[in-house]
């Protein structure tokens, strides 16, 4: 191992996860996963905390710091937890985590121990996928991670939004925020969904027993996930965004991407279908051809050894798989790694070049709809997506 080495942790509600990273942000070794145990009295979640950043070093090798991401309200720099009525962290309410942490890690780590960098959790997801991630290249992006509670970010550029921008809430943070009578962490979150589904379906369950249920086509279940989807769109803050957005659309030199990377256990490749079979762009193409982008039937299936995720893109047949920035289109070279490279749907172009003025300026709505299947054929996947984009399927008699 070369060059420093730093103890990273990304404290969830649910889950503390660890590991070993160096200097660029690779991960050396494998991520240590524990239960958070979130409700535990502070002391002994203290030590708990400490055990799973120590879990991941294997004792021998130097570690210049120790990096922590976990939910707000916390004041980052110096370290100290603000968390209250959230029901996670509860008792590290007023905790001085640097010390007490620093006091647990600095008899196995010596003084490095005590140089514990602190950053809010969605934040750092932010800025990892704006440096090394699918979003690189978005110039405001929001971020928006729902588990336990709903976390957000905001960002300009490859930062975080400074305090105080226009639209954008103190903090960045959207969970206390009202909406529809209650805050927008009790709805956009694993007990919102407890609530939607014990008025629905008459008991209270959580996402992975509610997608299922929906796969199925149980009526109840379906209902669940469209009253959150509505939610979800009445929390964002809407009026800055939108103003921007028509900014762009109304521009002759801009396009518009959204991004469509999704990350799925066990990995997974990206299929497309154009009239044929499945295939996917940059590797099943004939070589010498272009692979910056790709039309599709009916939109692009992400296939795993455990399933599938149907992505549906209603009137936007457009991918984009190059790099947010200027530079020569690649051709194909057939190579598997071309298969991972981050996909837009390029919902808006102004710039082709034709002999003709284009302007496609105006109003427009873009739909797209995401589905979980248990599929792990592509072919089957792709026509189990075609089948889905006609739903729900109209019954005519007498």
């Amino acid at each position: 191992m070369k060059g420093p080495l730093y103890l990273c942790a990304d404290i969830g509600g649910t889950q503390i996860k660890t590991g070993l990273l160096d200097g660029a942000g690779r991960l050396v070794g494998a991520i240590h996963r524990e239960d958070a145990q979130a409700g535990l009295p502070q002391q002994p979640l203290l030590d708990h905390i400490a055990a799973c950043l120590l879990a991941p070093w294997p004792g021998e090798v130097p570690v210049a710091g120790v990096c922590l991401a976990m939910p707000g309200p916390c004041d980052y720099p110096a370290g100290r937890c603000w968390i209250e009525g959230l029901e996670k962290y509860g008792s590290l309410y007023g905790a001085d985590l640097r010390r007490e942490l620093g006091a647990r890690l600095a008899p196995a780590l010596g003084p490095t121990g005590e140089n514990l960098l602190f950053q809010n959790d969605v934040a750092a997801f932010a800025l990892g996928e704006l440096r090394c991630g699918c979003a690189q290249g978005i110039q405001r992006g929001l971020f928006v991670c729902i588990g336990t509670g709903c976390g957000s970010a905001f960002t300009v550029g490859d930062a975080l939004t400074p305090e105080g921008a226009p639209g954008v809430p103190p903090q960045g943070y959207l969970y206390p925020l009202p909406l529809a009578g209650k805050r927008v962490d009790d709805w956009l979150s694993r007990r919102g969904l407890q609530e939607l589904s014990r008025r629905r379906l008459g008991r209270p369950l959580e996402g992975l027993p509610l997608a299922q249920l929906a796969q199925a086509g149980e009526p109840g279940a379906l209902a669940v996930w469209e009253e959150f989807g509505h939610l979800l769109v009445q929390a964002l803050p809407r009026v800055d965004f939108r103003l921007q957005l028509g900014k762009t659309l109304s521009s002759e030199i801009e396009s518009v991407f959204l991004p469509m990377s999704l990350s799925l256990d066990g990995g997974q490749s990206l299929y497309l279908k154009k009239g044929g079979e499945a295939f996917r762009p940059g590797v099943d193409q004939l070589p010498g051809t272009c692979m910056e982008y790709s039309m599709s039937d009916d939109g692009l299936a992400y296939v795993c050894p455990q399933g599938s995720a149907l992505i549906a893109s209603y009137d936007v047949p457009l991918f984009y798989f190059g790099e947010m920035a200027h530079h020569p289109i690649r051709l194909c070279d057939n190579r598997k790694e071309n298969n991972r490279r981050p996909v837009y749907s390029w919902v808006m172009n102004n710039t082709w070049e034709t002999n003709f003025k284009m302007d496609l300026s105006g109003f427009g709505e873009y739909r797209y709809t995401l589905w979980l299947s248990g599929e792990t054929d592509p072919q089957r996947a792709m026509e189990e997506l075609r089948e889905r984009c006609f739903e729900p399927w109209p019954l005519i008699t007498g």
